[in-house]
């Protein structure tokens, strides 16, 4: 289980994949995946520990469960 972000690009559908388990023996907490409209073709782009500075998170779709109602 997780939480994905989409977002799209030209031609392709970025999916960001934040998983609830990570870590030894687990892959990594993100994962990306595209999808390519025009090639019908998945790329599967790798596992990473932390996003890269560029990239951010809304606030208010990220770990909802630190903020409880």
């Amino acid at each position: 289980m997780g939480t994905g972000f989409v977002a799209e690009f030209g031609n392709e559908v970025l999916f960001l994949i934040d998983r609830d388990w990570f870590g030894w023996p687990d892959p990594p907490q993100w994962g990306l995946a595209s999808f390519d409209v025009a090639n019908v073709k998945w790329n599967l782009w790798g596992n990473f520990s932390d996003l890269p500075s560029a990239w951010t998170v809304p606030e208010p779709l990220y770990a909802p469960e630190l903020n409880p109602a």
